[in-house]
């Protein structure tokens, strides 16, 4: 069965203090990258299930092979490119195979 489109996850590698900074600071750096790495992991499963190619935009770019083998089930990875979210979206959209194309954060669990 051919995919049906293409789902690219921008996902960070899961350090603490890296992530979910935000909510580190009410729950801890451990506890919010813990509840990062859940999100992430919940998401890429959706990801996958949905038919569609998953490919994982990933950061920092010393963290790609890692999470290759971490999320084997995945269509291929490739680094975050850019400054900002949105030039970090538009190399993600660049990266990507062609076809449509959804670029999702990893932390979207409920993705369908």
């Amino acid at each position: 069965m051919r995919p049906r489109g293409v789902v690219v996850v921008m996902v960070k590698a899961p350090v603490a203090g890296r992530v979910k900074t935000r909510l580190a600071a009410d729950v801890g750096a451990g506890r919010a990258a813990a509840l990062f790495r859940r999100f992430a992991e919940r998401t890429v499963v959706e990801a996958v299930r949905s038919g569609r190619a998953t490919y994982l935009a990933v950061d920092p770019p010393a963290a790609c092979a890692a999470l290759k083998t971490r999320f084997a089930q995945v269509d291929g990875v490739f680094a975050q490119r850019g400054g900002d979210l949105g030039a970090r979206i538009r190399g993600a959209f660049a990266s990507a195979p062609p076809g449509p194309i959804c670029v999702i954060g990893a932390d979207a669990p409920a993705m369908r």
